[in-house]
């Protein structure tokens, strides 16, 4: 295991939640504007910390959950909607949305 820390310019808080691309070496972090459910963004940070492009989460509420999946971003959102999101990782845009199926 290989353990490090950094530093992101966005701040140390409002993280929700984090996947990696091994093939890139990136992150893709999900980072909320507050606590108050008003959107937020999607960073992509390089192993320096740096961030590379950052793009607005389309979870509108709570954006919480982020996997990277067949070069596919999936994204969640806990409140309002309570959509899954499929992400175009060159883009940035939804290609496909739909009720997340774990909902209780």
């Amino acid at each position: 295991m290989i353990e490090k820390k950094i530093q992101i310019s966005q701040g140390d808080s409002l993280f929700a939640d984090f996947t990696m691309d091994r093939s890139r070496s990136v992150f893709y972090l999900h980072k909320l504007n507050s606590t108050q459910g008003d959107g937020g963004k999607i960073l992509e940070v390089d192993t320096t910390g740096k961030i590379l492009r950052s793009f607005t989460t389309p979870a509108k509420k709570y954006g919480l959950g982020l996997e990277l999946v067949d070069g596919k971003l999936i994204a969640t959102e806990r409140d309002g909607s309570r959509l899954m999101y499929i992400i175009n990782l060159e883009t940035g845009l939804i290609e496909t949305k739909s009720p997340n199926p774990f909902q209780l």
